[in-house]
């Protein structure tokens, strides 16, 4: 019985079993965010997202006009009141 809880307990497996064993791991986790990706579809309105900052950032180039291009789009939105300001961020 030790003899073969000391087999088990030293086997190492081999590079080809673990390459096959992180593949199969991958394509398993990978389902449920292909099903998930189904629902992902942009549609007409979150492309007005992208559009303030994209202007904002084409004027200059950095993060701070990025964040405040989102945040504009974010009180137009609030200023609308269409439900959707919290999301800007999400969306672009």
């Amino acid at each position: 019985m030790k003899d073969r809880l000391k087999r088990i307990w030293d086997w190492k497996p081999g590079m080809g079993v673990v390459a096959a064993a992180a593949v199969c791991l991958l394509l398993l986790l990978l389902v449920p965010l292909l099903r998930l990706a189904l629902y992902a579809v942009p549609w007409y309105d979150d492309y007005n997202y992208g559009q303030f900052v994209k202007n904002f950032v084409d004027m200059e180039r950095s993060i701070g006009s990025a964040v405040s291009g989102a945040v504009y789009c974010m009180k137009t939105q609030w200023y609308a009141w269409q439900g959707t300001f919290s999301s800007v961020f999400l969306c672009p």
